[in-house]
């Protein structure tokens, strides 16, 4: 399983999708619930938003991220990734081991949307209706 983290400049995690400039992914086991590995990419597209076919090329399972727009959450789903927004501001390789012991409890979509459901990385349960139906 990859687990994708947009990030800021700064490698914080970006609490809004659109606004990130780059990605860490994780390859992980989520049955052992370990972290084999993580690199911090720069995706050739310049705008976010265009990174979907990036991600998908590069076996993204899953994004965590602090929010995102409508249109952009729905072209991860036709991609066959799935999305947990709402998530905090942690470092990032601690934000995607919560997820992966079931620890993760997201917060509302940063973008402005409603409250965006339970998720455990381990299980793979999530549950995304509401957005914020912002650009990104």
């Amino acid at each position: 399983m990859i687990i994708a983290l947009p990030l800021t400049e700064d490698r914080t995690v970006s609490s809004h999708f659109g606004a990130s400039a780059k990605v860490e992914l994780f390859e992980c086991d989520p049955a052992k619930r370990l972290i084999a590995s993580s690199q911090i990419l720069v995706p050739p597209e310049s705008e976010p938003c265009s990174w979907i076919d990036w991600m998908s090329g590069q076996g993204v399972n899953l994004v965590l991220a602090g929010g995102m727009g409508r249109g952009a959450k729905q072209r991860m789903a036709e991609a066959g990734i799935e999305v947990l927004l709402g998530v905090p501001s942690i470092e990032p390789r601690e934000l995607v081991q919560a997820c992966l012991d079931g620890k993760l409890v997201p917060n509302d979509n940063t973008c402005g949307g409603e409250h965006e459901g339970h998720g455990h990385c381990h299980e793979h349960h999530h549950s995304h209706e509401n957005g914020c139906g912002c650009s990104h």
